[in-house]
C-alpha cells in the first residue's frame, strides 16, 4: 500500500483528538488516546478504533491489551505498523501469539453486525494471551454469505482463493495476493518457511 487509507488521519495529533470524552482509558495507560494515536489509530466513537494508514478497525479493547501488539497481530501486512514497529516486531509477535494460523476463525452476528472473532484452541500461546477475551476484528459491512466460512485473512472483505504452500498459512483473495512485495510472495507471513502461493484446493476448477 503506497498511501494510506485515512490521509486526513496522517497527523497524529489529530489521531489524538479523535478520541473524545467517551473514551474510557486514561491518560498513562496502555490505551491512552496518545498510545492509540501512536500505532495508528484514530477513534470511530463506542468501542471502535481505526488504522489511518491500511483502515482495519478493532474494537473491544481490554485494559491490559498492547495497541501495538493488536495492531502487528490482526494487521502484520500494515505498512504502517511494520514501519514504526520493524518486520522483526511484527513476525515476532505473530510467532508468539500463534493467533492466526492456531486460531479458529469465526464469525459471530449480533443482529446487523458481523465481527470476526479469534477462538484461541489449546496451543503454543501464553497463558496469558490464551485466558484473555480478544480483541474484537471489524468487518466491512455488508458481508455476503459466501464469504463468511471463507474469508480472506488480510482484507476480511472477499472469498480466500490462495494461500501459502507447502504450510497452507494465510489464506487471501486474489485482491490481496496482488499486493504482496516480492519478499512476501517467497516467504510465508506466519511461520516465515520458504514458500509459494498456489491456488486453494477448493478454488481450482474440475475438469469432467
Amino acid at each position: 500500500m503506497l498511501y494510506p487509507e485515512y490521509p486526513s488521519y496522517s497527523n497524529i495529533e489529530k489521531r489524538i483528538k479523535s478520541f473524545t470524552s467517551d473514551w474510557v482509558y486514561p491518560s498513562g495507560s496502555r490505551l491512552s488516546n496518545q498510545m492509540m494515536a501512536q500505532a495508528g489509530f484514530f477513534y470511530m466513537g463506542g468501542s471502535d478504533v481505526c488504522c489511518y494508514y491500511c483502515g482495519n478497525k478493532l474494537q473491544n479493547f481490554k485494559s491490559r491489551d498492547c495497541p501495538f501488539e493488536e495492531h502487528a497481530t490482526f494487521f502484520p501486512l500494515c505498512d504502517f505498523i511494520q514501519k514504526v514497529r520493524g518486520r522483526d516486531y511484527v513476525n515476532r509477535i505473530m510467532l508468539e501469539c500463534e493467533r492466526i494460523p492456531q486460531a479458529r476463525l469465526k464469525y459471530e452476528v449480533d443482529g446487523s453486525q458481523k465481527s470476526k472473532r479469534i477462538i484461541f484452541k489449546e496451543s503454543g500461546a501464553t497463558k496469558r494471551k490464551s485466558e484473555r477475551p480478544p480483541v474484537t476484528r471489524r468487518i466491512p459491512s455488508p458481508v455476503r454469505p459466501e464469504i463468511i466460512d471463507n474469508g480472506c485473512l488480510i482484507c476480511t472483505a472477499n472469498a480466500a482463493t490462495h494461500e501459502y504452500d507447502p504450510c497452507q498459512h494465510c489464506p487471501m483473495c486474489q485482491e490481496c495476493c496482488a499486493r504482496l512485495d516480492p519478499e512476501k510472495l517467497q516467504r510465508c507471513m506466519h511461520c516465515l518457511q520458504p514458500a509459494t502461493i498456489r491456488m486453494r484446493v477448493s478454488n481450482i476448477p474440475h475438469i469432467q
